[in-house]
């Protein structure tokens, strides 16, 4: 039993980090109650809502999901959207996946208003990726509340946009009925007189729809009988009922743009006392347990399981728009005191055996090194201090240098975006050139790359001008470990998100076992070999590649004289030609093929030309490094 309890900790299952227990989430006593209404544009954020759903309910079992794309029991007896407002009512938690069209979409803006207007807790999750239609914050509010104004290209681009989808015209009353409720919401005053006048001007423009449409089938039919006074005075009553409609001037999607434009910018700030939570979603496989533990816990802070929360209260009382003094915890918003959740095995947790530092090991090119230290931190990175502090605190056993490449199995690449985040003209790794000679070193030595991306700014930023050759070079060869910008920060320095901490942990984690792991065979092109072949000089240049253990691919008749042919190197690189490193030993006893053969190199340690041969169809075969191709008479 012992072991079936030990074994049972161990299940990828939520708990609560203080005590061990299970999370665990009451029964929904309702026939169409859940724990929570994940609310999305199908558009662009159906398939990463039912992921979310399904990692839920993976790791908290008994959590009850509505989705309008499910199959469940309690789906299946829904009737289209009429079902939606009674749903929303006997749900807990409304959570609204936020993406480029959900705030284009009729039903999504109108789950929301009924979530809102039902005094439910609401949280919002952005979607990270803006290559599956995520968006900042920023530009959720932007694209949402902008939407008149791109109305007529929004038509044209077939692209979805409430003023054009929704044109059913509204009644005067109607829209100040909207209008006095959208200020009780924002006043988080008592919304039930300004609900009840709402839904009195919505039956009256209904019933006077209802009463034109009655009219015009009437006067169709003959008045029913009725005389020629008789079927005049209907005449009277339908064209003044359509000159009454004929005068609304307000559309549908108009007045929900309206509503969108009053309440976003308050509901998508935290810090607002009417602000709602605001959860990034990443698709990393290692961040998402982030994601996933946010969303739980704003759900218990709704009242779930309330033994664990006797200690957290709400500072906002009466005046918070998320639990109005009703329950002492709802809202951690306010110091973010609600209850910690943990997974085992999740990455932030581990704890990582490093290798000893010292150690023999295989570098990257092939060539075996001793090594006396784990890590190379360049110091010429602006916070390479911080950096080697956090990681030092996080991996108690790593050994950092900074002045001792050599003597390190890895070596540690910065890539951010600068304090303007402008990638192309602040990041260190393209503009500093003391950082790129470090950078340089460790890829022409074998030292193992190891890549924090910190950070939104996008990998495709750096690519450009200099970041080609360094990708070339095979520096973003190993995949890039994604980390916030609040890793480069102090500690005890304020961060822009609350999940910053914890991101931090799992990037650190993730350094560590890349060191564990060693430098992967081929991980890194050190060098790119080019040969300068004729049709007179390829015997000349296949005999000296044949020395090396280089394949060189011929050139074929007179025509393509002079023309660069790439060879494919099997072995060392660096020993291809001649005898030693064409880094370190240009020229140093030459290359040896058939009617001699000079080698030449750029590398940063290189220098001069070749000796070699002086055969009259001797050729050229030029070792050169790719970072510094096209740039060979710049300096670092």
């Amino acid at each position: 039993m012992f072991k079936d309890v030990q074994l049972a900790k161990l299940e990828p299952v939520m708990r609560y980090a203080g005590d061990g227990a299970l999370v665990w989430l009451r029964k929904i006593h309702h026939i169409l109650g859940y724990h929570i209404f994940l609310s999305h544009s199908q558009q662009d954020g159906g398939d990463q809502v039912a992921h979310i759903k399904k990692e839920l309910e993976k790791f908290c079992s008994t959590i009850e999901i509505f989705t309008d794309v499910a199959a469940g029991r309690k789906e299946n007896g829904l009737d289209a959207k009429g079902s939606l407002d009674t749903i929303v009512a006997h749900s807990d938690v409304m959570l609204c996946y936020l993406t480029k069209t959900y705030f284009t979409r009729k039903w999504c803006v109108l789950e929301l208003k009924m979530a809102l207007e039902a005094g439910k807790a609401v949280v919002f999750v952005f979607d990270t990726d803006e290559r599956h239609g995520g968006m900042t914050i920023e530009q959720v509010l932007s694209y949402a509340t902008e939407q008149a104004t791109r109305a007529a290209s929004d038509k044209e681009d077939n692209a979805s946009n409430l003023v054009n989808m929704c044109t059913g015209k509204v009644s005067p009353r109607q829209v100040a009925a909207e209008r006095a409720l959208t200020e009780a919401l924002q006043a988080s005053a008592d919304l039930s007189d300004a609900l009840a006048e709402r839904a009195a001007a919505d039956e009256e423009a209904q019933l006077l729809k209802k009463a034109c449409i009655d009219l015009h089938h009437a006067m169709g039919s003959g008045g029913g009988g009725a005389g020629g006074s008789g079927l005049d005075k209907l005449r009277r009553q339908h064209d003044a009922a359509q000159q009454t409609m004929a005068e609304w001037r307000t559309t549908e999607g108009e007045l929900l743009l309206q509503w969108i434009q009053a309440l976003l910018p308050m509901l998508l700030d935290p810090a607002h006392a009417g602000g709602r939570p605001v959860i990034p979603w990443y698709r990393d496989a290692h961040c998402k347990l982030v994601s996933l533990k946010r969303i739980v816990q704003e759900a218990l802070g709704a009242g779930f399981d309330k033994s664990h929360f006797a200690d957290v209260t709400c500072d906002g009382g009466d005046a918070c728009a998320r639990c109005n003094g009703s329950f002492p915890v709802a809202t951690a918003h306010k110091d973010g005191a609600l209850p910690k959740l943990c997974v085992a095995g999740e990455t932030s947790s581990l704890q990582v055996q490093l290798p000893p530092a010292w150690r023999s090991v295989t570098r990257a090119d092939g060539r075996h090194a001793n090594t006396k230290c784990h890590l190379f931190v360049s110091p010429h990175h602006p916070s390479s201090a911080t950096l080697q502090q956090k990681l030092i605190w996080r991996l108690p056993n790593l050994v950092c240098s900074t002045d001792e490449l050599q003597q390190c199995t890895h070596m540690l690449v910065v890539l951010d975006a600068g304090e303007r985040g402008d990638a192309q003209a602040d990041s260190p790794a393209l503009n500093n050139a003391a950082y790129r000679h470090d950078i340089l070193a460790a890829l022409n030595s074998g030292v193992a790359i190891i890549t924090l991306h910190v950070g939104p700014t996008a990998v495709e930023d750096y690519m450009w001008d200099l970041g080609t050759a360094l990708w070339r070079a095979g520096l973003f060869n190993p995949i890039a470990i994604p980390c916030p910008a609040s890793v480069l920060l102090p500690d005890g320095a304020s961060t822009a998100a609350r999940e910053d901490p914890e991101l931090e942990e799992i990037a650190l984690v993730r350094v560590g076992k890349k060191i564990c792991v060693g430098a992967p065979a081929g991980g890194h092109r050190v060098m790119q070999a080019v040969a300068l072949l004729t049709s007179s000089g390829s015997s000349a240049a296949k005999s000296a590649a044949s020395a090396g253990k280089v394949f060189a691919h011929k050139a074929v008749g007179s025509v393509r004289k002079h023309v660069p042919t790439r060879i494919k190197m099997t072995g060392n690189p660096l020993h291809a030609v001649g005898r030693g490193n064409p880094l370190h030993a240009v020229g140093r006893g030459g290359a040896q093929g058939a009617g001699g053969v000079a080698a030449q190199s750029w590398g940063v340690f290189g220098g001069g030309g070749g000796g070699g041969g002086g055969g009259s169809d001797g050729k050229e075969v030029v070792f050169a490094n790719p970072l510094f191709r096209g740039h060979q008479d710049k300096k670092l």
